[in-house]
């Protein structure tokens, strides 16, 4: 092959060749934890689903107050507010406002008024159910000399909305214990606990009630009677207990580590979590189970 010197010089020019690199490898997603579905609302009765019960409440007061409970459920990401066939349903049932007390001004020209609002709601899911009840009190104040003195229909609202919120957390807490129902493939780390609290509003901390024996618990060196301090850094008492409850729509395998507490001396352990064992013989656990103590906790 001859090169002229005009050849040459036109491939010295030209770019030096591209060669296509490989994709760069992508980490591995994380899997979107597994969500629980909740039905929140009158039809959840009327059609003869989860909750079968007669609705006497108003139907703005249980507007109301289903709007405010699913303004707290619905910042939950383990909970999905569903129209219809949810594993969870909601129903409010009741709701009512009284006058409570009712005080004067020093000079007598304004009159303050206490209202109560009490609301009624049943949860339930397959083969269990329950009454939950929540409640408000709104003072509003009022000329002495005025012909009406009681709430206005949007104050009536907003106060059935608070009684709603107030309701959403007794809820979750009712549904918490009963994941191991809803998800019995769930994982694990194979201990019950109950919540420590001090004058019942200071945390502290979760006692190790039981250890299954063989599991991931029992493997790290966790005994019945320790108390869990911190989960992956968090130490507070409502939201550990929460957190344990939730590993039943994890992954099976993901580790987690505790901080706890025996005899004054604390101690960190790493636990992987596991799905449940199936049992060898009818009526015998794995690791993982739920009682009645789990079902109804204190």
């Amino acid at each position: 092959m001859v090169v002229t010197a005009s050849l040459l010089a036109a491939l010295l020019a030209a770019p030096p060749p591209v060669f296509s690199r490989p994709p760069e490898p992508r980490a591995p997603q994380e899997a979107q934890p597994r969500t629980v579905s909740i039905e929140i609302g009158a039809s959840t009765a009327s059609r003869g689903g989860l909750l079968e019960t007669s609705l006497p409440v108003g139907l703005e007061d249980a507007e109301a107050a289903e709007e405010g409970l699913v303004s707290d459920l619905e910042k939950r990401p383990w909970l999905q507010i569903v129209r219809e066939k949810g594993e969870v349903a909601v129903a409010i049932t009741r709701g009512h406002r009284w006058q409570g007390s009712r005080t004067r001004s020093k000079d007598g020209k304004r009159v303050t008024i206490t209202f109560r609002y009490q609301i009624r709601g049943e949860v339930g899911i397959v083969g269990d159910r329950e009454t939950l009840e929540a409640e408000v009190t709104v003072s509003h104040s009022y000329a002495e000399s005025s012909s009406r003195m009681e709430p206005s229909a949007r104050e009536d609202r907003d106060a059935f909305e608070r009684a709603g919120r107030e309701l959403g957390p007794k809820v979750r807490a009712w549904i918490l214990p009963r994941l191991a129902a809803l998800r019995p493939d769930g994982p694990d780390a194979g201990f019950r606990h109950k919540k420590m609290m001090k004058w019942l509003i200071r945390g502290d901390g979760l006692e190790v009630t039981e250890v299954a024996a063989g599991g991931p618990a029992e493997r790290a060196g966790l005994q019945a009677g320790d108390r869990i301090r911190k989960i992956d850094g968090e130490d507070g008492t409502s939201e550990m207990d929460e957190r344990v409850w939730l590993w039943r729509l994890g992954r099976a395998g993901t580790r987690v580590v505790l901080e706890f507490e025996r005899g004054g001396q604390r101690r960190t352990v790493d636990v992987e979590l596991v799905a449940p064992q199936k049992p060898a013989k009818p009526g015998k656990r794995g690791p993982s189970w739920i009682s009645e103590s789990d079902r109804h906790p204190e």
